[in-house]
């Protein structure tokens, strides 16, 4: 809602699953970093 009116927006689910080890750990937090980092 904005201004108490519905609308549009674009909304994506992300899930992200890493394996335990500290590369596959950096590596996924890098992705996250740059999906949060794009603001439209």
């Amino acid at each position: 809602m904005k201004d108490r009116q519905i609308v549009a927006s674009n909304i994506m689910k992300v899930t992200l699953s890493c394996d335990h080890r500290v590369v596959v750990v950096a590596s996924g937090s890098t992705l996250l970093q740059a999906l949060l980092s794009y603001s439209p």
